[in-house]
């Protein structure tokens, strides 16, 4: 559900909803894979914003409080600039982000090593060390290839 309501999410940002939302990148617009079908759309759809919001509501409402919106009152903003600044302030510092549908907290990396174990490619990790790396904030030229450019 949580994949589901971010992909419907980008799908109706300004990148994946008008070409005339492209900030001066024009040249998405006519962008095209190599049977000629347009890979970018050409014409807004206000209705992707719908199916993003109910996407986001269900995945929040079906989760048992798991996931919430950060400092909501019933007014639907903060009360005063301190609670602005503290619900800002939990949104980047607290590790049980409510908010948050996919996120690493800091927190996690008590030491370089760790941090140096899920970065490096798996070969290279276990010469060092005799572990393998995690390899997981990087992507393979496989999967690079994959995509048409």
């Amino acid at each position: 559900m949580a994949v589901r309501a971010r992909l419907l999410l980008y799908a109706a940002s300004p990148l994946f909803n008008s070409p005339d939302n492209y900030s001066g990148l024009k040249e998405f617009a006519n962008l095209a894979n190599k049977d000629g079908k347009k890979l970018f759309p050409q014409s807004y759809d206000p209705e992707k914003w719908k199916r993003a919001a109910d996407a986001a509501k269900l995945l929040i409402d079906t989760q048992g409080g798991r996931y919430d919106l950060i400092g909501a009152t019933a007014e639907g903003s903060p009360n005063s600039f301190e609670d602005a600044y503290a619900y800002y302030r939990q949104v980047f510092n607290d590790p049980f982000n409510k908010e948050a549908l996919f996120s690493r907290s800091p927190a996690i990396y008590d030491d370089f090593s760790e941090y140096l174990q899920v970065a490096t490619p798996l070969q290279y990790m276990a010469r060092l060390t005799g572990s393998n790396g995690g390899a997981v904030l990087g992507v393979t030229q496989k999967l690079v290839d994959t995509y048409y450019m």
